[in-house]
């Protein structure tokens, strides 16, 4: 599977520029919080991450969803977000869950963002 596009967009050309969260994904990461003690940043926070300047987009496992690593604006927090596409052309996708970014996916976004730093 081709890791550099997405749906035939190469990854640095896609637009993210809405992130719209449907009741089941908000529910989801609010039972995960619950069942298994992880902090779930709401859909505020993670809509932040996927937002950020900064991000890391990759493509998630199974080449369906985007995997982006960002930090939200108003905590902080790296924060991990799986994207599905709603409208792609314009820049519009859906949010299905998101936890805080484990070290690997920090040290990716911190090394990449020393790249873009230093160009």
């Amino acid at each position: 599977m081709d890791r550099s596009s997405f749906m035939g967009v190469p990854l640095e050309a896609l637009s993210i520029d809405s992130v719209e969260w449907l009741e089941e994904a908000v529910q989801h990461m609010r039972e995960r919080r619950a069942e298994q003690d992880v902090r779930c940043p709401e859909p505020e926070e993670a809509t932040e991450a996927a937002l950020d300047v900064d991000r890391v987009v990759r493509v998630a496992a199974g080449g369906k969803s985007l995997k982006v690593v960002g930090r939200s604006a108003s905590t902080g927090f790296l924060v991990k977000v799986w994207l599905w596409p709603n409208d792609m052309s314009n820049g519009e996708w859906f949010g299905g869950s998101a936890v805080d970014a484990n070290s690997s996916d920090e040290n990716i976004y911190e090394r990449l963002a020393k790249e873009v730093r230093d160009e």
